[in-house]
């Protein structure tokens, strides 16, 4: 199944069985968004640098690829 999670625990003494949720698709080479890579990496830095963790919103229309951009 795609994308659902699922949990099935056995009580007593049998093992704990657990499905790994898999939500995300999965890495991909990304092209033509050597601008905004580089923009996601010099917040990171940044951010790294002064000692503070780093948040960035991606948006943009459907399937232009903000979840790629976002894993990479």
């Amino acid at each position: 199944m795609y994308g659902g999670i699922h949990y099935r625990v056995e009580t007593g003494a049998e093992e704990q069985i657990r499905q790994i949720p898999w939500q995300l698709p999965p890495l991909v080479r990304i092209t033509d968004r050597t601008v905004e890579l580089d923009a996601l990496e010099r917040h990171r830095a940044r951010t790294a640098h002064e000692g503070y963790p780093a948040l960035a919103a991606v948006s943009g229309l459907g399937g232009v690829g903000k979840t790629a951009v976002a894993l990479t």
